[in-house]
């Protein structure tokens, strides 16, 4: 179902329900996600961490790459369970979404996606009381998108100070694909020469910060590009496997079983 994204409202949603998720078929086409940096270190066991450029605007994103195609996540299997050891904020949100009220640093506005079959009259966990009003339910989801936040400006920070100590270069790598080979390009990573030369103020200022166990887990998650590459071949063969069956199917149908059928 097409997602409906709409302000969460007693008026609105007063009779909604939330049923626990079971599948992540919605984030099957989520080819990266946003990731803050509180998340790189179990990210880094699952995916690569990379940086994108903001639109207009000089700063960086950090984002864990989930699959090497638009529209494609590697990490949602046939079924639609998650297959990997980390589930990104982002994602595990999800119906919720989050709108910052300007100059209110700690206030934002609930959204929530009418599209989504989690969101239903009948099954589950109700959004408010008898009396409309936020269910304990509410009242977490609350919290949870008010850690993002928080951790969204730490994070905007984190990304601008390595722009300003000119940390991040372009990351372009060339996989093997089948026969084939693909280019990835378009994302950035920190540079190790770099980081080894940039002056004491600087290297404190990353360590005072917080900011070095980031950089670290960072770069320990560029080796996971091996088993995207891997994820990425499985899949292909999959696919590849899967023509001649149905082709074979499709003739089976066709062909007559029986003298009687053959009449």
């Amino acid at each position: 179902m097409p997602a409906k994204i709409t302000a969460l409202s007693k008026e609105r949603h007063a009779t909604k329900k939330l049923k626990r998720a079971t599948s992540y078929e919605f984030s099957r086409s989520f080819h990266l996600c946003k990731l803050g940096v509180q998340e790189f270190g179990q990210a880094s066991a699952s995916f690569p961490i990379v940086f994108i450029e903001q639109k207009d605007s000089e700063n960086f994103i950090p984002v864990a790459l989930m699959g090497l195609s638009n529209d494609e996540n590697l990490f949602v299997s046939d079924t639609g369970s998650w297959d990997a050891e980390y589930i990104p904020a982002l994602i595990r949100r999800f119906p919720f979404f989050s709108t910052k009220i300007p100059d209110k640093e700690d206030e934002f506005l609930i959204s929530l996606d009418e599209g989504s079959d989690l969101i239903n009259d009948s099954e589950g966990e109700p959004l408010f009381d008898n009396e409309g009003n936020p269910t304990t339910l509410i009242d977490n989801i609350k919290r949870f998108l008010l850690e993002i936040h928080r951790f969204d400006t730490i994070t905007d920070q984190f990304s601008g100070l390595l722009r300003e100590c000119n940390l991040l270069t372009p990351f372009n790598i060339k996989a093997k694909i089948g026969e084939s080979g693909m280019n990835i390009n378009g994302i950035y990573a920190l540079n190790e020469e770099r980081l080894k030369t940039i002056s004491d103020k600087r290297f404190l200022e990353l360590r005072d910060k917080q900011f070095l166990g980031p950089i670290y887990a960072h770069l320990v998650s560029l080796g996971r590009f091996e088993r995207l590459i891997e994820r990425k071949n499985l899949l292909n063969n999959k696919l590849t496997d899967a023509k001649p069956v149905e082709s074979q199917k499709k003739k089976k149908q066709t062909r007559p079983t029986s003298e009687a059928q053959a009449k």
